[in-house]
């Protein structure tokens, strides 16, 4: 049997995202013809082209929308956007360090960021908690946007070449969540005999809806709860045999229409193959030369009250491979694809562990860059962090959030303030880059605690060298959503809000603008990026 796999818009741009690499490797390893085409890499590359920004520019202006282009920060010269867009891509594929080039990476950054700001004009929106309803998604997936306008014109017969039996769609974010759809229901016209099943961490809400709107089921025909290695592979078989009463982790409809939902497995990750890039166009993507891993699925914290992890079928529990396999799945990657670059995309990774994975790597004498999510704890010692140097550990991401202790403390984040800086100033002196992220917005939090947050960037701005500012989004099944009250958040028109001093405008605003904020000294120093979503 044929079968594709999809990863729709919209995404990062960085390096492939897990979710295709994965289920290809283990359906490979079971014999199984597979092709996996990344969408989002795809179509954002023919976007972000001269040709492809005066088009978008060009639908822009047909949608009579330039006062709002006006009034976006940094779009007061398209021309020069759209001339020199090629260029910028080529900056940011070609310096993948935080330490090369700041300046021009900054210019490009910037440039790319606005450019992908106008591209969300004219695209299906990145819906919040609030407009994730049913009722909202189903009116808004039957207008057209860029993205579905050029899928339908460029990639459909790419799709449906050589007649798949079985395409699987990956929807692992909010992001993905509209355009996952309409991608399924565009298929599912053009091919009504095809089989589409939908998987990634959103069909955990999508089954909450289900049940009330079986209208849903007109866009695909399964889907495929947590982890879906074993669950792909089984529906081949089910597939061909029209069989589905036994494909664990399966959601369908029956032959008396009825839903069914099939027995939920966790899988051995000690027993999963490498992930396999096979057909992915590695060239295109911002960091080329990066390839993702993952050691562990789920959260060993998993105590954010921002979060929904716990909440997410197959992220319940946290899960590890053992560090030999991590390391055979490395050496493996640098071999097949000739990878010196990889990225952990483990949600974090507690310190002794990581010290268990630079004995491993420095015993096999792997010469790979790496790069890893943590949370800055105790733990990360000068030993443990010289050992990751050592290692080849380049750069650490830090979930810093705030720098604010009453802010931290409602986000049960466990960690303290003098602990975040030392932990920075131990990985700089140990030659590691940080990264750090910030939440601008959450509940109840003040300009006062806003300034406390500058205020600790700018007292450790020596040892950061990125930061990544971020609007505060209620997440659908985290501790906050499940309690409003508690965190001062009332339902007001159509929108959930804060009852807080600090506005949503005003929250755009400090994300917008957390580099002008912080000291003179200090703001030429860092490279922020900001994400309102």
């Amino acid at each position: 049997m044929k079968i594709k796999l999809l990863f729709p818009p919209k995404w990062s741009l960085h390096y492939p995202y897990l979710s295709l690499p994965t289920l290809t490797g283990y359906l490979q390893e079971n014999d199984v013809e597979v092709d996996q085409i990344d969408l989002n890499i795809l179509l954002y590359d023919m976007i972000l082209s001269k040709n492809g920004m005066t088009q978008i520019v060009n639908k822009i202006n047909d949608m009579n929308i330039q006062k709002t282009l006006k009034e976006r920060q940094g779009f007061d010269n398209v021309d020069y956007l759209i001339n020199n867009i090629d260029k910028f891509k080529k900056v940011i594929r070609r310096y993948e360090s935080p330490k090369e080039n700041i300046e021009l990476k900054r210019l490009a950054g910037k440039a790319l960021f606005n450019a992908i700001n106008l591209i969300n004009l004219c695209s299906f929106p990145f819906p919040s908690f609030s407009e994730l309803n049913i009722k909202n998604i189903l009116k808004i997936i039957e207008k057209d946007d860029v993205f579905s306008e050029l899928f339908e014109k460029y990639f459909i017969l790419k799709i449906l070449r050589g007649d798949p039996e079985l395409i699987g769609i990956s929807i692992c974010g909010n992001s993905q969540f509209l355009s996952g759809l309409k991608i399924a229901n565009l298929i599912k016209k053009e091919s009504p005999e095809t089989y589409v099943v939908i998987g990634g961490p959103m069909t955990t809400y999508i089954i909450k809806c289900i049940y009330d709107y079986q209208k849903l089921f007109s866009f695909f025909d399964g889907i495929i709860l947590g982890d879906g290695e074993k669950a792909l592979l089984r529906l081949v078989e089910g597939v061909s045999k029209s069989k589905f009463d036994d494909i664990p982790n399966l959601v369908y409809i029956d032959k008396n229409r009825k839903i069914r939902k099939n027995l939920i497995i966790n899988e051995d990750l000690n027993s999963l193959p490498p992930p396999s890039f096979d057909g992915l166009p590695l060239g295109l993507y911002f960091n080329p030369s990066t390839l993702p891993i993952q050691t562990s699925r789920g959260c060993y914290w998993a105590k954010c009250t921002f979060c929904n992890y716990k909440s997410v079928i197959g992220c319940e529990r946290y899960r590890e491979k053992c560090i030999p396999k991590v390391v055979d799945e490395i050496r493996c990657l640098i071999d097949k694809y000739d990878m010196k670059k990889i990225s952990i995309e483990d949600d974090c990774i507690y310190p002794s562990r990581m010290n268990q994975l630079a004995n491993e790597i420095i015993k096999n004498k792997l010469n790979i860059s790496w790069y890893a999510y943590v949370r800055p704890e105790k733990g990360f010692t000068s030993i443990i962090l010289s050992k990751m140097a050592r290692s080849g550990c380049k750069e650490l991401y830090f979930g810093i959030e705030s720098g604010c202790q009453r802010i931290l403390d409602l986000m049960k984040k466990g960690t303290e303030i003098k602990t975040m800086g030392d932990v920075l100033k131990k990985a700089k002196e140990n030659g590691i880059s940080n990264t750090i992220f910030i939440i601008v917005g959450f509940p109840t939090e003040t300009f006062d605690e806003i300034n406390e947050t500058i205020k600790f960037v700018s007292n450790n701005a020596e040892y950061i060298d990125i930061v990544d500012v971020y609007k505060f989004r209620m997440m659908w099944e985290s501790e906050i959503e499940k309690n409003k009250e508690k965190y001062f958040i009332y339902k007001d028109r159509k929108n959930n809000i804060a009852k807080k001093e600090l506005t949503q405008d005003e929250i755009n605003y400090i994300c917008r603008n957390f580099h002008t904020m912080l000291p003179s000294n200090t703001k030429n120093k860092l490279y922020i990026k900001y994400f309102l979503g």
